[in-house]
């Protein structure tokens, strides 16, 4: 996914995706591995694959704190 692999130069293409899809199904609000503890590249990406995602709303108002 091109939208978080510019964001995360240093990753592999494969994790990024993968972290993508797992944002999608299985983040929870909070926590290290939650939402805040996600790059924001991570989350904008979550929401172009899958803007209905579950968590949609709170990845949206996760990005809107960050500025």
């Amino acid at each position: 996914m091109m939208v978080a692999a510019a964001g995360l130069p240093e990753e592999d293409p494969t994790d990024v995706y993968l972290r993508v899809l797992a944002a999608c199904v299985r983040l929870s609000p909070e926590g290290d591995r939650g939402l805040s503890g996600q790059p924001a590249v991570i989350l904008q990406a979550a929401l172009v694959l899958c803007p209905e995602a579950p968590r949609a709303g709170l990845m949206e108002m996760e990005l809107a704190t960050r500025g």
